[in-house]
């Protein structure tokens, strides 16, 4: 999916991301369908680029570079990731990995979560 970041802050796709206002390819497994991406669209944060086709774009060299720099310590990366991400990111994170939440959760809370969930709990 070719897509546009409308939003006022970067959007993360996996080991690659989205700055206000560029448009690119996002990664494969990110298509319109994905927990992540319709939660972007819902927010007004993205939209689908006017001149780009609905399916996902292949791994290009950058984003299987990132995916392999980040192999093992991919998970420990993305821990210490959590703690800058806002609240909405953060639900929109637990969402991608079929985490269930409440609108009481707060920051700190989803972040355990989410720590438990990547650390295989």
């Amino acid at each position: 999916m070719i897509a546009k970041n409308t939003g006022p802050k970067i959007l993360g796709f996996g080991a690659a991301s989205l700055l206000p206002g560029e448009t690119a390819a996002l990664p494969k497994g990110y298509g319109s369908g994905h927990t992540t991406v319709r939660f972007y669209l819902e927010k007004g944060w993205l939209e689908e680029a006017p001149d780009g086709p609905l399916e996902e774009a292949p791994d290009g060299p950058q984003e299987q570079a990132a995916g392999a720099a980040a192999g093992a310590d991919g998970a420990e990366n993305e821990v210490k990731a959590l703690k800058g991400m806002t609240l909405d990111a953060l639900k929109a994170k637990a969402g991608e990995l079929g985490i269930e939440f409440g609108d009481k959760d707060t920051k700190a809370a989803l972040a355990d979560k989410i720590t438990a969930k990547l650390a295989g709990g």
